[in-house]
Parts: structure tokens; C-alpha cells; sequence
């Protein structure tokens, strides 16, 4: 009887009872670099431009608190070397809110305009967002106003120099209103005010 010999290497030969080895999965395909830098700009770009944002945003807010908080004070400096009598430091807060309304609508508008134009933002969007900023202005610049002539008129019944009196006011109601500023921003009220805004502004439209 013949045997027939199989030419096959054992080591190619499957053993009995044992599963055959599997060929291995192919490693997945690894980002191209074009893909993956493009990828990181976009990251580095998006986060520079809220910094950049967030930045403007602040310095703004110091600019119109100081350039507020100087005027309130020294309105209420003029009025105390007149003898006139405030009550509670409330006298001019409204006109205080209205000059802050309208500095931050212009300042406002002019950021949220330019984020229009770009195309980084809709019409609405940016609408919402002025209101929303005019709305924390209003707020944060009449608590910052009775800060100045509290202080005013407090330091005015002392024998403090005029130029002291209407510094440390300044500092005082600007402090008071950045502070302010930043807390209703932090607890979300200006958000709300500027999604509200929003949301109707785009019901319009």
C-alpha cells in the first residue's frame, strides 16, 4: 500500500484541537499631519479669539466704570461744597444709569457689530447681546454710583481735601462697579437677558 507524502512545512499545518491563529487586525490609519494641524489652528485660533474677547470685554467694563465712577463723584463733590443735602447718596442715579446705558450701547455695539461682520455671529445674536450688556451696565453702574456719593458725601463732612475726597470716590464707586459687573455676569444674568433678547429677536425676524 502506498502513502502518499504531503509536501506541506509543519509549521503551516494547523495542530488538532487547537483554533487556527487569526491574521492580525490592521492597525488603524493614523491622522495625516496636514489634517491634524489644521485640526490644532482651529483649536488655537477658537481660543484666542475668546481670550481675545473676553479681554476687550474687560477692559471696557474698566474703562466705562472709571470714566462713570469720575463723574458721580465729582457731581457729588460739586453738590456737597454747595450745602446742598442728599439723602441717602441717591440723588443723580438715574442719570448715572442712563450715562452708563448709553456708553456701553455704543461700546457694545460697536464689538457685537464687528462680530456680525465677520460672520462669527447673527443679527440677533448680536442684538441680544447689546441688550444683554446694556442691561448689566444699567445695574452695575447705579451700584457703583451710590458707592461714589456715599463715599463723597461721607469724606465731605471730614476735613479730607477736595482732590483726596473725589479720588478715593472714584476708586470706590469704579471698584463697586466692576465688582457688580462681574457678579451678575458670573451668576448668569446677563446671559439670560441676552438669550431672551435673542430668542426674540429671531421670533421677528
Amino acid at each position: 500500500m502506498s502513502v502518499l507524502a504531503v509536501n506541506t512545512p509543519i509549521h503551516h499545518t494547523p495542530m488538532i484541537g487547537l483554533p487556527a491563529a487569526r491574521p492580525a487586525a490592521a492597525a488603524p490609519a493614523q491622522p495625516q499631519p496636514e489634517a491634524k494641524a489644521h485640526s490644532l489652528a482651529k483649536t488655537d485660533s477658537l481660543a484666542l479669539t475668546s481670550l481675545s474677547a473676553l479681554a476687550n470685554l474687560e477692559l471696557e467694563n474698566a474703562v466705562i466704570g472709571a470714566w462713570g465712577s469720575y463723574q458721580d463723584s465729582q457731581s457729588a463733590l460739586e453738590r456737597s461744597k454747595l450745602g446742598v443735602h442728599e439723602s441717602g447718596a441717591l440723588t443723580g442715579i438715574g442719570a448715572a444709569a442712563g450715562r452708563s446705558a448709553l456708553r456701553r450701547l455704543i461700546t457694545s455695539g460697536v464689538r457685537n457689530g464687528w462680530e456680525l461682520y465677520q460672520g462669527r455671529i447673527t443679527t440677533a445674536e448680536a442684538g441680544g447681546r447689546v441688550v444683554g450688556d446694556v442691561a448689566t451696565s444699567v445695574v452695575s453702574g447705579s451700584v457703583g454710583a451710590v458707592a461714589s456719593k456715599a463715599v463723597v458725601w461721607g469724606l465731605s463732612k471730614t476735613q479730607a481735601a477736595p482732590l483726596t475726597i473725589l479720588a478715593v470716590g472714584t476708586v470706590s464707586g469704579w471698584g463697586v462697579n466692576l465688582g457688580s459687573n462681574y457678579l451678575l455676569r458670573r451668576a448668569g444674568f446677563s446671559g439670560a437677558i441676552a438669550d431672551q433678547s435673542t430668542r426674540l429677536l429671531q421670533k421677528l425676524n
